[in-house]
């Protein structure tokens, strides 16, 4: 029989990590990295849709605010628009409403003489439905 009490064990002095233990963190670490870039997209596309919610209804209210004789401009501008911060007008691509690719879109309906019974206003949000004002005297 072997007498354990009596023999020496010898110790190993590990300096580092072994690589299974580096792997392990490195995965780790990467699931974390990707996790935390896909919710920094997710936070960026929910503030450009609050954004652009926040401009169609400020160009909603301004539109209601400044209409005559319950008619609505045929375009829209910031001279026609009372009280509207200019940027509100500005998508979140930088083009202003009316131009080109412009993720504002006016649809007035019913016109005459540059001045319209009714209107819609548009946008395309990225994680909801589209989303749309109508006017209030349709």
């Amino acid at each position: 029989m072997i007498n354990l009490s009596n023999m020496k064990l010898k110790k190993l002095d590990n300096f580092g990590y072994t690589a299974l233990e580096l792997l392990v963190v490195l995965v780790i670490f990467s699931v974390l990295g990707i996790l935390f870039s896909y919710l920094l997209r997710q936070n960026a596309a929910d503030a450009r849709d609050v954004q652009r919610k926040r401009d169609i209804s400020a160009i909603y209210f301004s539109l209601e605010a400044s209409k005559k004789d319950n008619l609505y401009p045929e375009t829209i501008t910031q001279g026609n628009l009372n009280g509207i911060d200019p940027e509100a007008l500005v998508d979140t691509k930088g083009v202003i409403l009316g131009q080109p690719n412009a993720e504002y879109r006016y649809y007035p309906a019913d016109c005459s003489n540059g001045l319209c019974k009714s209107y819609e206003i548009k946008v395309n949000l990225e994680k909801e439905a589209e989303f749309t004002k109508k006017s209030a005297s349709s």
